[in-house]
This record gives C-alpha cells, structure tokens and sequence, in this order.
C-alpha cells in the first residue's frame, strides 16, 4: 500500500481533546474499545486510527465483530468531523460491508475520508485495512448536524 503525503496539522491538540471527549462520553465495551483506538493522522478531510484487535473484540469465529467494526465507523468518521467542526452530530445512516474477516491479534488501520460537509450534513467514506494492507471493510456514514456545540 502506498503511503500518501498529506497535510496534518500543525496544532495536535485536537487528538488529545476528541480522546477526552470519547474517553467521557462512552461507557462499557464501547469505552474499552475506544480507549485502545490510537489517532495517527488528521487532515483536513481524512483522519486515520489503528487499532490492536484483541479477543474481546472477535465473535465466535475469532474475527472481529461486525458490531465493533460499525461502531468503529461511527466513531472515527465522527473525530475526523468533530476536528473541523464542533457541533454536536446524529448517524442518519450507516452502512457496513464486509470484504474479508480480520483475526485478532492484528493492528487494523482505519481510514476515514469525509467526502463532504454541508450545512447540515456530512459524508464520509471509512475503509479498515488488514496488518498486510488489504482491504477488509468499507462503511459509509451520514452525519445530520444539530445547533448545538459538542462539549469537548
């Protein structure tokens, strides 16, 4: 897999401040899983995580669970939306495939490009790529923006 040069910036401290705000607003599983999601990379329209599958996160075949890997896609595609814009967000729809199964004990590399912002909605494209590079799941994800601002 090609590594591409992209702008990250320069003022990190909106990766500790969506961990904050993950880290207080998850509660169980959830939090577990979140807690161990390690940000790499922000840009402007991509963010990009990895993440150490381990067995409490794999279903009876000992492959990641599709659960997991929806709720991953709702909360990293939020980051890379929160980073850029701070109002408070609601999924109206997320939409899962899943290409090839990951086994624990793999780091996963989870990519989420927003495609768009508007006034009131946002898209983004997530793909989850194997410890080899190969793609493994693909989700899309659209957010609908409230009022409010998400209280980092």
């Amino acid at each position: 897999m090609t590594q591409k040069k992209v702008f990250v910036m320069e003022n990190i401290s909106e990766n500790q401040e969506i961990k904050q705000f993950y880290g207080k607003n998850y509660n169980g599983y959830s939090k577990s899983l979140q807690k161990r999601v390690e940000f790499v990379e922000f840009s402007k329209d991509k963010i990009v995580a990895k993440l150490l599958v381990t067995d409490e996160d794999t279903n009876i075949f000992g492959t990641l669970h599709g659960g997991a890997i929806a709720f991953l896609s709702d909360t990293v595609s939020t980051a890379g939306i929160l980073v850029h814009d701070l109002r408070l967000s609601l999924s109206v729809e997320l939409s899962v495939r899943y290409i090839k199964p990951i086994a624990a004990s793999q780091t996963i590399t989870i990519e989420s490009n927003i495609l768009k912002r508007g006034k009131t909605l946002a898209f983004a494209d997530i793909r989850f790529f194997d410890q080899d590079g190969v793609l493994s799941a693909r989700a899309s994800h659209t957010k609908f923006f409230t009022a409010k601002k998400a209280s980092l």
